[in-house]
């Protein structure tokens, strides 16, 4: 099976020390490379095995939306799972919550 996280070594600008990055084309088609912030190889791959899993299993990053979403997206996630009594009382809630601060706008 093709490798999907590659691991790379940057040095620095002065040449006295370097770093791994890991390199990936994530769920959107965006290649992508992320400094890891240390020179431990071991540390690396293990990091680097812990993205490809993430990115063979499905597992996506959190996207940013507003309150409103957040709330749509919880009442629907949690239906099955609580009470209908409880949904009412954590959509009402959440409604007055929004109302007090704004609908807040994702920061990109």
């Amino acid at each position: 099976m093709r490798q999907l996280v590659g691991l790379r070594i940057k040095p620095s600008r002065d040449g006295s020390s370097f770093k791994y990055f890991i390199d990936y084309v994530d769920e959107n088609g965006k290649r992508l490379r992320k400094s890891l912030g240390h020179a431990n190889r071991k540390k690396a791959e293990l990091q680097r095995a812990q993205k490809e899993r993430e990115l063979q299993m499905g597992i996506v990053e959190p996207e940013s939306m507003r309150l409103s979403e957040f709330l749509a997206d919880c009442l629907m996630r949690t239906r099955k799972q609580v009470k209908e009594a409880t949904l009412q009382e954590y959509d009402s809630t959440m409604r007055h919550f929004i109302e007090a601060v704004g609908a807040l706008a994702p920061k990109n």
